[in-house]
Formats: structure tokens, C-alpha cells, sequence
């Protein structure tokens, strides 16, 4: 073929294949965020009911803060799976003071971290090592809670990879008294987490 005809062809066959390619993203991503997403309603639906009645015991106290720095579909519905519930109930069981925080901004964070009362804290999202993503556009960074109150136990429930300090290396009382992944973190890691704190495996009360 002629490469004064093929090259050209080949490059507008690469933007037309972008182009198909991020239709099929985008599609993709709304059908799997705003549909898909929806049909686990039956599952998740018990342990948002049960969260909605029971968010928090005794927080003016020393207490577990559960935070759920899910701001954005589909992780919004999908945080609310079965092991939370269990969770949740197994402090409530322990009576062991909590409170459930769910969909906070960069500011709540920082001001439940400060928090002295906050002498546990799970932070459930997205992120790496250095922070957690709050919604699409913003992270909130570790190193601007360094100064707050030191921390019993904390669990970052998001993947942890890349480099920098976690909220761990800043504000933990013992660094051994931790969950930190190192790592990207799947949801099934999550739950598995969630089943080895209620069998007794890791912190006890606030």
C-alpha cells in the first residue's frame, strides 16, 4: 500500500479506536456505577437499615471511629455489606463505644482524627499510603494530621501502596497496633478483616 495513503490511515484508525475505546469506558462505567451497582440493593440493604438504627453507642466517650470515605458510586452502596453489619454488632455486643461516620469531607476527617475521644479509628475508601481519596477530586493527606492525638489502634482499609507515611507511622501510640496493607486491598481483605476483629484477633475496647 502506498504509505502516503497507509500512514494517515493508521493514525485516524488510532484516534477512531480512542475513540470507541472511551465510549466503551464511559458506558461501562455509568451501566456498572448507576446500574449494576443497584441490583446488590437485596444484599446491602440490611446492613444500611441496621446502621441507620444503630450509628453510633456512647460516642461522647472514648470510642472506635468508623469512617466510610466512600463519597462516590458505585463504593457509596457497596461499603454496606454484610461484614460492616457484623462488625457494627460486635461492638454494639461488646458494648464497646463507636460511631459511624459515613460520607465525611476533608474537614471531618481531619476533625474526627483530632478527636482525643477517637481512640480507635478504621478508615474505609480508597487511597495509597500518603492518604485517602474523600471524593473523585480530593485526598486528604496523612501528613496534615500528624499532630493530632495519639491513636490505640488504627485499621486504613484502602490500598496503601506508593510511597510517603501513613497515618499509622504519624499518629499510632505502637505501630505494631495496626492494619496496614502495604499493598492495593481488595473488598474480600476488608471483609476478612472485619471477621478476624469479631473473632478476637486484633484490638479490644476503646
Amino acid at each position: 500500500m502506498n504509505p502516503e495513503i497507509l500512514i494517515p490511515a493508521l493514525v485516524i484508525g488510532f484516534f477512531v479506536y480512542l475513540g470507541i475505546a472511551w465510549l466503551y469506558l464511559k458506558i461501562g462505567m455509568f451501566i456498572m456505577n448507576y446500574i449494576l451497582t443497584y441490583l446488590f440493593a437485596p444484599v446491602i440493604l440490611p446492613t444500611y437499615l441496621y446502621l441507620k438504627k444503630n450509628p453510633e453507642l456512647n460516642p461522647q466517650n472514648d470510642h472506635i471511629a468508623i469512617i466510610l470515605a466512600n463519597d462516590y458510586m458505585p463504593e457509596r452502596i457497596l461499603v454496606y455489606r454484610q461484614e460492616l453489619k457484623k462488625l457494627v454488632k460486635y461492638f454494639k455486643e461488646k458494648n464497646w463505644a463507636y460511631k459511624v461516620y459515613p460520607c465525611v469531607t476533608s474537614e471531618e476527617l481531619k476533625k474526627i482524627i483530632n478527636n482525643p475521644k477517637t481512640t480507635i479509628v478504621y478508615i474505609i475508601g480508597h487511597g495509597n499510603r500518603h492518604g485517602v481519596k474523600i471524593n473523585n477530586k480530593e485526598t486528604a493527606y496523612y501528613c496534615e494530621l500528624q499532630n493530632s492525638p495519639k491513636k490505640k489502634f488504627i485499621a486504613l482499609l484502602h490500598c496503601t501502596h506508593h510511597s510517603g507515611k501513613s497515618l499509622v507511622e504519624y499518629i499510632a501510640q505502637n505501630s505494631t497496633q495496626a492494619f496496614v496493607a502495604n499493598k492495593k486491598i481488595t473488598n474480600f481483605k476488608v471483609d476478612k478483616f472485619f471477621d478476624e476483629v469479631t473473632k478476637g484477633k486484633f484490638h479490644g475496647a476503646p
